[in-house]
């Protein structure tokens, strides 16, 4: 183990056993929105989990390849991983396993949302298991028709794409998180759903349950579990009514695709984009769909 694992193994002890026991498990707060205990065990789930997915590339290693790290990858960010896909595609690396790998960081999301609901909200994170588990096969599947329909190098925009066996083992390594686990991260995902919560309340009270669906939504621009947990939470408070939270945490997913969406065309170009949009958009809208249905 190294000094920034042991550190960070460290901070994650402190947090779990130090911190969380100290924050008030009661209602505070405008709209009675915010439980600090509820909140900072979400924070601590959700950087326990992104633990738990770097200690797995690391019993694998990253020689084991761009897939497995960022299937690795999006237990950290999703997101980020995607950009990171994005751009080695762009650089030059084969585009099949450069999407596929990308795809399965969102595997990752829809793991850790099950994960990091359960901490919250146990009969939602069950009711949603379904939906979840269905959206990661399709993505899986997806991601492995990928790899075998396309698995001759690629020219992509004019470049030489090396074949994936002459691809230097330090490519996946450099996809692979470098770091535990950001303790940066971990504030900001605390502000983001502390922020989702309050709105989410105020909206609620002022427009009715669409306008927690709707600040579900755009939170999940920003981060899909802060958006659903924020959900989760008033679900809990019996501020929003099962069939509702459902569609919140549907909500939030659905922005955060957006988000991904937008950054593989952007970073990666118009055939990664096209190729992880074919992909993720079908397994989110099954998602959607599902956790609809579940209300």
């Amino acid at each position: 183990m190294t000094s920034t694992e042991l550190r960070d193994a460290i901070t994650l002890g402190v947090m779990a056993f130090v911190v969380l026991p100290l924050m008030p498990d009661r209602a505070l707060g405008p709209y009675g929105a915010l439980n600090p205990h509820r909140i900072w065990l979400a924070v601590v789930a959700f950087t326990a989990i992104s633990w738990f997915g770097y200690l797995a590339v690391r019993a694998v290693g990253p020689r084991r390849g761009s897939v497995v790290a960022g299937f690795a990858g999006g237990f950290v960010s999703a997101t980020a991983t995607t950009a990171t896909m994005a751009r080695r595609c762009h650089d030059g690396e084969r585009l099949s396993v450069m999407v596929s790998a990308a795809l399965l960081a969102s595997v990752a999301t829809f793991l850790q949302l099950i994960g990091v609901l359960a901490v919250v909200d146990g009969a939602l994170a069950g009711q949603l298991l379904p939906a979840c588990i269905l959206g990661a096969v399709v993505l899986v599947g997806l991601s492995l028709f990928g790899l075998r329909a396309y698995r001759e190098p690629e020219p992509l925009e004019g470049i030489a794409v090396p074949a994936l066996a002459s691809v230097p083992d330090d490519h996946a390594r450099r996809s692979a998180p470098t770091h535990p686990f950001s303790l940066r991260a971990a504030f900001l995902f605390a502000a983001v759903l502390t922020i989702a919560s309050l709105v989410g309340e105020w909206a609620a009270a002022l427009v009715g349950d669409g306008g927690a669906v709707l600040v579900a939504g755009l939170t999940g621009l920003a981060d899909a579990h802060a958006g659903a947990l924020a959900a989760a939470s008033m679900s809990v408070a019996g501020d929003l009514p099962a069939s509702t939270t459902a569609l919140a945490v549907g909500a939030a997913v659905f922005g955060n695709m957006v988000v991904k969406v937008v950054v593989s065309f952007v970073v990666g170009g118009r055939r990664f984009g096209a190729r992880f949009a074919a992909a993720v958009v079908p397994a989110t809208a099954v998602f959607v769909l599902c956790a609809a249905l579940s209300g």
